[in-house]
């Protein structure tokens, strides 16, 4: 039997171990899954928030590329160059750092002073002379051709300061950056237009016939937007003018203006006192509070002198010092600081319950209100009518706004008399 319940008690204990073992590892299994949920609902917000800002960047950057292609599209036309020469410039021109604007004045103004210059005029006729280039045979070719000829014998030019001045005399003084640009040569440029076909920065013709006649739909779109909104607003013109008609005329009819005016002063009026008794009854119950506690000390300094005089009536020769203490002015039942203090704040306390503040503000806006009401000359008698008018109105609003604070349970709107 003692072997059994041994063992019986060995099961139990290492049975304990292991059900203890479990729960602990539950409850870490339970903290990792939360931990794991966590996490995941972490990942998932950090994903919706990367998928809303590349969806954002996207979105700017397709839109850059209308503009782009567009722009592109356009110099294309107005300088008769082919667009896949234009864009492989353009990236040329921004490796260089030279600027698309920069670029396209100074192809413009090649052009033009390349004609002059064929014509035997102009301020490139002796900068194409010193590049060993025909004018004439220049003339003929397309820009792009004009620009990649410049470019190759811009190369023979050994000294910086010749190139920039050459550069400034048939593209422009304001586009001499354009000397970083034709260092490239024409070997240069086409390197670069083959790797700008490779990159995907070409614009082909019908690339920019597309985004050009995109951008001339979505054009269309908003101006038909624009209509839209205008249209709209032409059939709304009689309803408005017709609501800013009757609002006129009700207002300037009876002196209704004056009317309302002071009916909102009034009530501004009320809404401030308002607040200002509200803060007057702060005020009175933090007094409230103070004296309460004042009041607590001094009945504690109060026991504590009545104790103390009981204790020493308790003593041998107790009696004949009390009476001595009292005889000097002792005041065994107050007169003590806290009873000092509680005197004080109950007058401060008393003094606060008389003011009205709200009623003092109220008295001076019904009387400022009222003399602006009063009118500067002798009134006719539609005058006064208007006059008595304002003032039953004024009474009414009064009397109306009085029931409601009535209603609300309050009692603390100051009486007024805002018929003056």
């Amino acid at each position: 039997m003692s072997t059994v319940g041994s063992l019986a008690v060995n099961v139990v204990a290492r049975t304990d171990k292991f059900v203890a073992g479990i729960t602990k590892a539950r409850t870490t299994l339970g903290k990792l899954s939360t931990k794991l949920s966590a996490a995941s609902r972490l990942a998932a917000g950090f994903s919706g928030a990367a998928a809303l800002a590349g969806g954002t960047v996207a979105t700017a950057l397709v839109k850059n590329q209308f503009s782009a292609v567009d722009a592109i599209a356009k110099t294309s036309e107005r300088l008769s160059i082919a667009t896949e020469k234009l864009s492989a410039y353009q990236l040329a021109a921004g490796e260089t750092g030279v600027s698309n604007e920069t670029l396209a004045n100074g192809l413009e103004k090649m052009a033009i002073r390349i004609s002059d210059a064929a014509q035997g005029s102009g301020e490139a006729v002796d900068a194409l002379a010193a590049l060993g280039l025909n004018a004439q045979a220049l003339n003929k070719l397309s820009p792009d051709q004009q620009f990649e000829s410049i470019a190759a014998a811009m190369t023979k030019v050994g000294q910086q300061s010749d190139r920039v001045r050459l550069v400034s005399e048939i593209f422009g003084r304001s586009n001499t950056g354009l000397v970083n640009t034709l260092k490239l040569g024409a070997k240069g440029l086409r390197e670069v237009e083959s790797f700008a076909s490779k990159a995907g920065h070409t614009v082909t013709e019908d690339m920019a016939n597309a985004i050009t006649q995109a951008n001339d739909a979505f054009k269309r779109m908003v101006d038909l937007a624009g209509g839209l909104a205008r249209q709209l607003a032409v059939r709304v013109a009689p309803m408005v003018e017709g609501v800013a008609r009757r609002v006129t005329e009700f207002f300037t009819k009876n002196n209704r203006v004056h009317t309302f005016a002071d009916a909102v002063a009034r009530g501004a009026a009320r809404i401030v006192a308002g607040v200002i008794d509200a803060a007057h009854e702060a005020r009175v119950a933090f007094a409230e509070v103070k004296l309460m506690v004042a009041e607590t000390a001094d009945a504690i300094e109060r026991f504590r002198k009545v104790t103390g005089l009981a204790a020493r009536l308790a003593t041998p020769g107790g009696a004949a010092s009390a009476a001595a203490r009292l005889a000097g002015g002792e005041r065994p039942f107050g007169g003590g600081a806290s009873s000092r203090a509680a005197e004080k704040l109950r007058g401060q306390l008393e003094a606060l319950r008389n003011q009205d503040p709200a009623g003092l503000f109220m008295k001076a806006a019904n009387h400022h209100l009222n003399r602006a009401l009063a009118p500067t000359k002798q009134p006719d008698r539609q005058l006064s009518r208007n006059s008595e008018r304002q003032v039953k109105l004024s009474e009414s609003i009064d009397q109306t706004l009085r029931k409601m604070h009535d209603r609300m349970g309050r009692d603390t709107l100051p009486a007024a008399n805002f018929a003056g």
